[in-house]
C-alpha cells in the first residue's frame, strides 16, 4: 500500500456506485449502496509495514437486497495462469493479510472469475476491535469454469464489507454466479465511523502462508504503473523543464504531443486528466496560450498522443511545449483491470 498515485495520502470519495476508487496503487474500493464512504492510504499499520489501505463509513445505510461493499484486487490473467483454473488441476492457493476493524465479528473474503461467474466466498473473524490481526485463508481451485490468462482480469480477490441477499451464498465452495458474502458476516457499512484497514495483502500458489514479500520502491512503482500513471508537475514555469509536460507541434490548429510511457501498460490506456484550463502552451514567439481541451488521439501499451485545442491559427509545424497553468495540473493514464 505504499505506492499512492492518484492522491498521495489524501482522502478520496466512494461516491459513485459500482465505480472503482483507489486509496492506493491496486487497491480497489467500490459499493453499491446509498452508505457514505471514504477511503485513503493510512500511516495507520502493524509492525514492519508503512501503509495501509483505509475504509471509513461516514453515513451509514441499510443494507439492501443489491447492496454491497468491498476493498480488493483484480489480479491480471498473466500473473494467475500457472493456477490451471477451470481445469481438472486447479492448484490450491493460501492469501494472507493483516485486517484491522473498529466492529468485531465474522467478515468475509471473496474470490471471482473475470466474468464473475464463478465465486468462492470464505469467513475470518475480527476478535479485537481497532487492533492489527493476521489472517491466512487457503482454498481449493475451481475446476469448472471460464478463467482468462491473458492480460484481463485472471482473479478477483478481496475482503467483503458487506453485501445485500443478492450477493450471499453458502461458504467455502465454488459457485455458479456473483457472490460476495454469507448470511452471517458483519456488514460494517451499516454504522457510521466503522473503519477497516488492510494491507500484506499476497496470494500464493500452495497451503502455506510464506512471508510477506518486500519488493524495492522502484520495483513496485514500476509494477503499480503497469496499470495507472500520472505525471504531475507543480511549477508553472516555461523557461525550464519544472513545468514542462512535453515537447510537441501545432497542427491545423491543434497542438499535438506525445507522451512516452516508463513501462509496457497493460492495453492502450484511457485519459485521467485535470481539466484543461490546467494546462497552457508555450510557443517560440507565441504568448502563452490557454488549453480548451485535450483528448488522447492515439493511445498504445508503450506511449500516447495527446492533442490539445486552443486558440491558435498560425503556421503548422511550429514546435512548442505544453506546460502547466496550475500547481493541480496533471496527466493520468488509466489501464486499470
Amino acid at each position: 500500500m505504499v505506492i499512492d498515485q492518484r492522491n498521495a495520502g489524501a482522502s478520496v470519495t466512494v461516491s459513485a456506485n459500482d465505480t472503482s476508487y483507489y486509496p492506493a496503487d491496486r487497491a480497489m474500493v467500490r459499493k453499491n449502496s446509498s452508505a457514505t464512504i471514504t477511503t485513503q492510504q493510512s500511516t495507520t499499520v502493524p509492525t514492519g509495514f508503512k501503509n495501509s489501505a483505509l475504509v471509513t463509513v461516514t453515513a451509514g445505510s441499510a443494507v439492501g437486497a443489491g447492496n454491497y461493499a468491498l476493498i480488493g484486487q483484480n489480479i491480471e490473467g498473466f500473473n494467475v495462469s500457472d493456477l490451471g483454473f477451470g481445469t481438472a488441476n486447479a492448484a490450491t492457493i493460501t492469501v494472507s493479510f493483516w485486517a484491522r476493524s473498529s466492529a468485531t465479528g465474522t467478515y468475509n473474503f471473496y474470490f471471482a472469475n473475470n466474468a464473475d461467474s464463478r465465486s468462492y466466498v470464505t469467513t475470518f473473524t475480527i476478535n479485537a476491535a481497532n487492533t492489527f490481526e493476521y489472517k491466512t485463508i487457503s482454498i481449493t481451485g475451481d475446476t469448472s469454469g471460464t478463467w482468462t490468462t491473458d492480460n484481463t482480469s485472471g482473479l478477483k480477490v478481496g475482503v467483503t464489507l458487506g453485501a445485500g441477499t443478492t450477493f450471499q451464498t453458502t461458504a467455502n465452495t465454488w459457485t455458479t454466479g456473483t457472490y460476495l458474502g454469507t448470511s452471517t458476516a458483519t456488514n460494517t457499512f451499516l454504522t457510521a465511523a466503522n473503519t477497516f484497514y488492510i494491507t500484506g495483502l499476497q496470494v500464493e500458489r500452495g497451503t502455506v502462508a510464506t512471508p510477506f514479500e518486500y519488493r524495492n520502491y522502484q520495483q513496485e512503482l514500476a509494477m503499480c504503473q503497469r496499470y495507472y500513471w500520472r505525471m504531475t508537475r507543480t511549477s508553472t514555469s516555461t523557461s525550464d523543464v519544472t513545468g514542462a509536460f512535453a515537447m510537441g507541434q501545432t497542427w491545423t490548429n491543434t497542438f499535438q504531443v506525445y507522451i512516452p510511457f516508463p513501462v509496457i501498460m497493460r492495453t492502450g490506456p484511457t485519459a485521467d486528466f485535470s481539466a484543461a484550463g490546467t494546462f497552457q502552451f508555450h510557443i517560440g514567439g507565441v504568448t502563452n496560450t490557454a488549453v480548451s481541451g485535450l483528448t488522447i488521439n492515439q493511445s498504445l501499451v508503450d506511449g500516447a498522443r495527446i492533442q490539445c485545442s486552443w486558440t491558435y491559427s498560425g503556421t503548422n509545424g511550429l514546435a512548442g511545449q505544453l506546460a502547466a497553468y496550475n500547481a493541480t495540473a496533471y496527466l493520468g493514464f488509466n489501464s486499470e483491470l
